[in-house]
């Protein structure tokens, strides 16, 4: 794709009063609104803007929009190629996960590249009307009024535009420029008719067209050429009024009247075609003087725009092609027009202009032709080009004339199904394409890779449709059969397995896919594939809920994406969800909110990820919107995904809801997706949906059943719950259920209960750094704390005390208990006989009095481990019981000195570090 400039003019523009005003005083408003009807000079106004502000070294852009870009999504994909420096084309498996973007992210794809730019920047819109989606309102308001202040826009329009320029005016943000600020005045329309002319009417005959024509500039250059080949213009003159009815009387009778027969069917024929240049003008109307019809209509004005400095290619101005084409419709016959269509549609292929191509190809009637093309150029359109719009409009019109498309034809428009996120719609051409396939398994031409292309591109789609399972299975067969094919494939069959697999909460084998594929990863040469492995590594350790850990890979790996991708890349967009939500769950909250917003900007494909964004965005909302997080923002983002997400979006939402102390406002979220409810892994129900989705149900309808009283339910589920995520080894979630536990016996008023569940959410959190959860129950670890029922020395480890003493000083709690019990007895004098590590933490355990399946709980280890261990001490301390091992213990080791709680420097470090 070039970058696109100016017209280039034949004429010499006419500086007019309003040119001069802005060149003079070139500090605008944010937008410049020029809306008037065709002819008025609208395209003449911006290129001299954009001289101007290019004369003076400020940065511009220049868009011009035709019927190419008639929908929002093409208009921002060449907005950011112009803002942005493109980046290489990816394959398929190479953009896994990332997909075509919403058009609302696409549209904040835009403001980041404005944001980036380092000084100001104008850019110039020319012809806004020839965009006609509906989302062109959406992208208009967000330019005005959410981009960039150092970013400016100019842009025309021959009818109004859906922005709100009213309010925009108010805002002093806009200035509309209509017909009556570009209409010519006597002065401007003397020097738009040339001295000459003007000498010969005088300035009566200059002021006679100028209340004629009532300044309209297309006009007045109209009796410019036709009074300049008059030999007696006075008289002409009067036969000249100026109205659109006469425009075409006059470009009838004295304009084209004039011109031979050969020209005048070089014209009609050249308003078939879009844009031309000698060379297509040549092949497509096989016109030998077309050189010398190019220069005649160039010297006499006829209408003629260079589209570049070297005027090689041209336009006919739009209203002089409009009236052109009714009189080929009507005087050069089907065939003639057919021929010219096709020869086109030649040239274009041979100059590698695809979309001109297939349009003419099209135009002529040649669908055995378009069909060819679309063949060579699908993956350009739908993967590269990115106009996939475009790309399915051509297929659907080839498959309603019941012509046969080609084998990658077929393949790419089920593809653009996938990024565009109609994954049913994508289902069924799958299907139909596997149909096709097996009953022409002998056609002639048919790619000899298409068989593992369509069975990964089955895998894809049920990935990205939330069909886990069937992904997962689709991955082993895919393996069985094509492992030693190609290395993107392998790779992204490898990523999905592993995402599929963690979902589903079985994190052994989802560490030994990675393993197994992270090797064919970096024998890729490709700049993301490094990002991949350390984002998928840091995926698998926050769903364990390893936050520190997964924190410090996904840092490592977003820094060198930024670096090799560039900071708007989808792959860093969803690096940073991952790491905003690592960082919720450490306290880290500054840092989490700066990570969001590139994280809820990127629109990621794969739900999950997206999900970590989403969780992480209700965890810092404070109950009030604003301008990063809002909730109906929140739900627009999850929309577009399958339904699991915006499900997961409501079970964040009810939790948050209830610890924003919003109970009725929980329970009626709750009550959209029918919580609480009982999402046992045994439940039917249960089963079919996603585990990560049923296990966000589960939480949620425990916390409901708390906050509504239902104590007795609530603790049934949360025990269930507590040996479903032991068994699958969720850290995170076994500190969240310990807090709910402890919620519920201190409301059953079991405050030893209370203590020992407290006791072991923080034992398990401080191996991780888990901070967050413990917000919501303050409270209760405040209440325990007073009542003596917990304090550091209920801890074993060094570790414990310090993350137990920094997490009170983190939430403002006082801890009453810090210093040893003054009955502490002495050291022991023999340190030879002092237990271990391990040992000293059993011995603490045993002290609080906890049963060895608790200490098993606690220790995350078998019972029959906590035994053995048992008897060691025993056998190491000589004695036979509980009771006397602990008092041997305390005979033999004292207790360590107590890190103060108050605001000591040692303390503030271990805060700061929490």
């Amino acid at each position: 794709m070039r970058h696109q400039s100016p017209p280039s003019f034949t004429f010499q523009p006419v500086l007019t009063r309003l040119c001069g005003q802005l060149v003079a005083h070139s500090d605008w408003a944010k937008v410049l609104a020029v809306i008037a009807p065709v002819g008025y000079g609208k395209t003449v106004l911006l290129a001299q803007l954009h001289a101007h502000l290019a004369s003076e070294g400020e940065d511009a852009v220049w868009i011009s929009v035709d019927e190419r870009m008639s929908r929002t999504e093409q208009l921002i994909g060449v907005l950011l190629h112009e803002l942005q420096a493109s980046r290489a084309a990816l394959d398929p498996a190479q953009a896994l996960l990332s997909g075509n973007k919403p058009l609302d992210q696409s549209i904040d794809a835009v403001l980041d590249a404005l944001e980036r730019r380092p000084r100001r920047v104008t850019v110039f819109l020319d012809n806004l009307d020839g965009c006609v989606d509906p989302g062109l309102g959406s992208l208009l308001q967000a330019l005005v009024f959410r981009s960039s202040p150092h970013a400016r826009f100019v842009w025309s329009s021959t009818s109004e535009v859906p922005a709100d320029l009213a309010r925009a005016q108010l805002e002093g943000l806009a200035r509309r420029i209509g017909f009556s600020d570009l209409s010519m005045d006597a002065r401007e329309t003397g020097e738009l008719l040339g001295s000459d002319l003007a000498g010969r009417i005088g300035q009566s005959g200059v002021d006679a067209v100028q209340i004629r024509t009532e300044g309209w500039p297309a006009a007045v250059r109209l009796a410019h050429l036709v009074l300049v080949a008059s030999e007696h213009p006075e008289t002409s003159l009067h036969a000249f009024s100026g109205s659109d009815e006469d425009l075409a009387a006059m470009l009838n009778k004295a304009l084209l009247k004039g011109f031979s027969p050969g020209l005048h069917d070089f014209l009609l024929c050249l308003s078939l075609l879009r844009t031309f240049g000698l060379a297509l003008c040549r092949h497509a109307i096989d016109a030998a003087d077309a050189q010398e019809h190019l220069e005649f209509l160039q010297q006499r004005n006829v209408f003629i725009v260079p589209l570049d400095r070297n005027r090689q290619r041209y336009r006919l101005h739009g209203l002089f092609r409009e009236y052109l084409s009714g009189q080929a419709a009507l005087h050069v016959s089907p065939l003639r027009r057919e021929e010219v269509w096709r020869r086109a549609s030649e040239w274009c292929e041979r100059a590698g202009d695809w979309h001109d191509a297939i349009e003419y190809a099209m135009a002529a009637g040649d669908l055995q032709r378009a069909s060819r093309l679309l063949e060579s150029s699908a993956r350009h359109f739908v993967r590269e080009n990115g106009d996939i719009p475009q790309f399915v409009t051509w297929v659907d019109t080839l498959r309603n004339a019941k012509a046969e498309v080609g084998w990658d034809t077929h393949y790419w428009y089920v593809w653009a199904f996938v990024f565009q996120r109609r994954y049913e719609r994508a289902l069924q051409q799958h299907a139909r394409l596997v149909e096709r396939f097996d009953a022409q398994s002998d056609a002639p031409g048919r790619p000899a890779d298409l068989k593992q292309r369509v069975q990964h591109l089955r895998i894809c789609i049920d990935y990205f449709s939330d069909r886990l399972n069937d992904a997962e299975r689709g991955v082993e067969a895919w393996v069985s059969e094509h492992r030693a094919t190609s290395p993107y494939g392998v790779a992204s069959v490898g990523c999905i397995k592993s995402l599929c697999l963690a979902s589903n909460f079985h994190f052994e084998q989802a560490w030994k896919t990675m393993r197994a594929t992270q090797p064919v990863l970096l024998e890729i040469d490709g700049a993301d594939m490094v990002g991949w492995i350390s984002l998928i590594h840091s995926v698998l350790m926050a769903y364990e809920g390893d936050f520190a850990r997964a924190q410090a890979e996904v840092l490592s790996g977003l820094q060198g994406a930024q670096q090799r991708l560039g900071e708007g890349a989808v792959l860093c967009g969803m690096m940073s969800a991952v790491a905003a939500l690592c960082a919720v769950n450490l306290g880290q909250f500054p840092q989490a909110r700066a990570l969001l917003q590139p994280a809820l900007r990127t629109a990621a494909s794969n739900l999950d990820l997206m999900a970590c964004a989403l969780e992480a965005a209700l965890a810092l909302w404070t109950g009030e919107d604003d301008e990063l997080i809002s909730l109906d923002h929140l739900r627009r983002v999850a929309a577009p995904y399958p339904p699991r997400l915006s499900a997961m979006f409501s079970c964040y939402l009810v939790r948050r809801l209830l610890e924003l102390g919003r109970p009725a406002d929980a329970a009626a979220e709750g009550e959209r997706i029918g919580l609480p409810a009982d999402w046992s892994t045994d439940n039917p129900a249960a089963q079919a949906i996603v585990p990560r989705l049923r296990d966000l149900y589960a939480m949620a309808s425990i916390e409901l059943l708390l906050a509504a009283g239902r104590h007795k339910r609530a603790d049934e589920l949360a025990t269930r719950e507590y040996r479903t995520a032991k068994d699958e080894g969720r850290a995170a979630r076994l500190v969240e259920i310990g807090l709910l536990r402890a919620a519920i016996a201190h409301q059953q008023e079991d405050d030893s209960a209370a203590s020992r569940a407290m006791a072991g959410a923080l034992s398990r959190a401080a191996r991780r750094g888990i901070v967050r959860p413990f917000e919501m129950h303050a409270q209760l670890l405040a209440g325990l704390m007073n009542a003596g029922k917990i304090s550091a020395w209920s801890f074993a480890l060094a570790e414990e005390r310090t993350f137990f003493q920094a997490l009170c000083t983190k939430l403002g709690i006082g801890e009453a208990s810090a210093s040893p019990a003054k009955d502490t007895p002495p050291a022991a004098e023999t340190p030879a006989a002092a237990p271990t590590a391990r040992e000293a933490e059993l011995l603490r355990l045993l002290e609080m009095g906890l049963s060895n399946q608790e200490i098993a709980d606690r220790t995350e280890v078998s019972v029959s481990t906590i035994k053995w261990h048992l008897k060691n001490l025993y056998r190491k301390f000589g004695v036979s019981s509980r009771t006397a091992v602990i008092a041997r213990a305390r005979s033999l080791s004292p207790a360590p000195a107590p890190t103060p709680a108050n605001g000591t420097a040692a303390a503030r470090r271990t805060s700061n570090q929490v």
